[in-house]
């Protein structure tokens, strides 16, 4: 794939302005995401709550399309909300941004997640306690901008990368979950012998009692059948 480089730095807030909508009195019941029910581009959890009962930081709403970001320094927590997110109240720890017809969302979420936008937000985090960056400081961030034709070519290959990705992991989940119940299954637990094996006595492969690492300088050990390997070989 083949796609032009060119390319021009915009500040983020012209193509994609923070968004300052807060909530408005309702009835019933909303779901309301926390930072911490953010990760891996995913919403894992929600609080239900009333008006009158939030949170004080419960007071941030968004639109299909709009994309966030959690404001506290070396916090990389980004989601593109869909229409079943569109409802929800978030946290005023993430900084709503809503893209304009310059920029395509998926584009500026995988801006978010790139590790030059996280260390510049960082640069720009200020506070005592847990430092996070304000409105002020998202006004300093900047983002490169290419064509709309460029965005969407990045995008497609940046997301054939994501898709590679969580099938890595599922993999690596699942060769985790798989080894241990395959020699379980073979051999049973080996600290009770469940399947009951012979306990090998040959001393040529060891010896039980006085066993000691080989010292490197005898002779007598190296030769055409057994081949050294040592910590500095790996």
């Amino acid at each position: 794939m083949s796609f032009s480089t060119k390319y021009r730095l915009v500040k983020l807030n012209e193509v994609a302005a923070v968004t300052s909508d807060r909530v408005l009195p309702f009835d019933g019941l909303r779901a309301y995401i926390a930072t911490a029910d953010v990760q891996d581009g995913d919403i894992v959890g929600k609080t239900d709550i009333t008006f009158e009962g939030r949170p004080s930081r419960a007071d941030v709403l968004v639109k299909t399309e709009d994309v966030i970001f959690a404001r506290m320094q070396n916090t990389q927590k980004v989601l593109q909300i869909n229409a079943k997110y569109s409802d929800y109240v978030f946290s005023t720890g993430f900084a709503v941004c809503r893209p304009t017809k310059q920029i395509l969302p998926d584009y500026l979420r995988y801006w978010f997640l790139s590790d030059y936008f996280n260390n510049l937000k960082d640069s720009y985090c200020t506070g005592s306690t847990q430092k996070a960056i304000s409105n002020s400081g998202i006004e300093k961030l900047i983002i490169p901008l290419p064509s709309l034709e460029t965005q969407r070519k990045i995008v497609l290959l940046l997301s054939d990368v994501e898709h590679i990705k969580k099938l890595r992991l599922q993999a690596e989940f699942r060769m985790k979950q798989f080894i241990p119940a395959l020699f379980n299954k073979m051999f049973g637990n080996p600290a009770f012998n469940e399947k009951p094996m012979e306990n090998a006595k040959d001393q040529r492969y060891w010896n039980s009692k006085n066993w000691k690492h080989s010292p490197t300088n005898r002779r007598e050990f190296y030769g055409d059948e057994i081949e050294w390997i040592k910590s500095d070989n790996i």
